[in-house]
């Protein structure tokens, strides 16, 4: 697995993470306008697109430009939008990022921007 996370990309590893990747890809969007989510699957899933594109629709309140492309195990789904916010499940989120002391290296964290569950 490709363990890649900083303010524009995440990582999962399979499909049963897909939502929290979409959780993620908003948080991105509304913060750089541009998301990349890399999942790592050992059983990528015939018509992922679908599977992808249909759980977006159902947890994003609408949808940005999206590309999927696949290599091998590893599908990548790319986004762009400047409609913000895009809100997953009805609220919305922003990736921020803050150093840790303890481990001495960068913290990306995907944190509730707005209280109000609807805009």
């Amino acid at each position: 697995m490709t363990d890649e996370r900083n303010g524009t990309t995440e990582s999962i590893n399979g499909f049963s993470e897909l939502d929290a990747g979409i959780k993620a890809v908003t948080a991105m969007l509304n913060r750089y306008n541009r998301a990349r989510l890399i999942i790592s699957s050992d059983d990528v899933p015939d018509g992922l697109e679908d599977i992808i594109l249909g759980r977006f629709a159902e947890l994003v309140n609408h949808l940005p430009e999206i590309w999927i492309s696949t290599a091998g195990n590893t599908v990548i789904v790319d986004a762009e939008g400047y409609e913000v916010p895009y809100s997953w499940k009805g609220w919305f989120y922003t990736r921020r990022c803050h150093f840790d002391d303890a481990s001495n290296e960068d913290v990306w964290t995907d944190s509730i921007t707005c209280g109000m569950r609807h805009h």
